[in-house]
């Protein structure tokens, strides 16, 4: 079926015969595509599988190295994101660690929730918010409170959290309205667990990954199988994250090598 105008048409047609609109690959194509690496990692949730090698490999290098260096360069610093230029920050912050129950906390909670959105929204669109609530997360904790510093990957699982809402919020199905409820609760319990002061949490980066999280998935809607404009807006975001994020890893290793240097 033609997802422009609904007419019957063959797998085989690239383009609709009746409305001439581009036709993308099939729903079942999209959504179970072969896995990737022979097996080991799947296709279907590759962004989550790849935050979550990411994450392990940065904490089992400062793990192994003993360098702290490597978190003063990159965790949240609000004065030297809002005084001193240091942007960088706002990304690396949101993939380093301080310890074992600190990644295995945030890490389960990119595993429950990531895979989810990659198969209701796309992994393009999920990298792109997880991006987006990361920063949204580490600015506003930058501007709430500069001097204590704070790093860890939960700003952006709020922003999956906030991420599940927005799809419930546009979905207007009975699907939609349950997945609203729970991920609803699921964001107060997280906030006000913070506010308990069990834990040293920050309030203030989870509830920018949760508010930067739903805008921006709020806006993007659905992945789309025709590959028009509006998919190219995402693809062009999930690139620019890539880089932003490549980018930033960059500049807190030029900083790291400027802190061994001036001890």
């Amino acid at each position: 079926m033609c997802p422009q105008c609904r007419a019957m048409i063959t797998t085989d047609d690239k383009v609709c015969p009746y409305c001439q609109a581009q036709v993308g690959a099939r729903a079942i194509d999209v959504r179970s595509p072969d896995n990737l690496m022979g097996g080991l990692m799947p296709a279907n949730r590759f962004v989550t599988s790849l935050l979550l090698l990411v994450n392990a490999a940065i904490f089992l290098t400062i793990y192994v190295s003993s360098n702290k260096d490597f978190l003063t360069s990159g965790y949240k610093d609000g004065r030297a994101i809002l005084y001193a230029g240091e942007w960088w920050r706002l990304i690396t912050a949101g993939y380093l660690h301080a310890n074992l129950l600190h990644i295995g906390m945030n890490a389960w909670a990119i595993f429950d929730m990531g895979a989810f959105v990659e198969d209701l929204i796309g992994a393009k669109r999920m990298f792109t918010i997880y991006t987006v609530a990361t920063v949204c997360g580490f600015l506003l904790s930058s501007w709430w409170n500069p001097v204590i510093p704070s790093l860890g990957a939960s700003a952006g699982a709020f922003g999956l959290i906030g991420a599940l809402i927005a799809y419930g919020v546009n979905s207007r199905s009975m699907q939609g309205e349950a997945i609203k409820r729970y991920y609803i609760e699921s964001a107060v319990f997280g906030i006000v667990v913070g506010l308990i002061g069990i834990f040293p949490i920050d309030n203030a980066a989870h509830l920018g990954g949760l508010v930067g999280g739903f805008l921006t998935a709020w806006v993007a809607g659905e992945a789309r199988l025709v590959n028009d404009w509006k998919e190219k807006v995402w693809t062009l975001g999930a690139a620019l994250s890539l880089i932003l994020t490549l980018a930033a890893f960059a500049r807190m290793y030029l900083r790291f090598l400027e802190i061994s240097a001036g001890k």
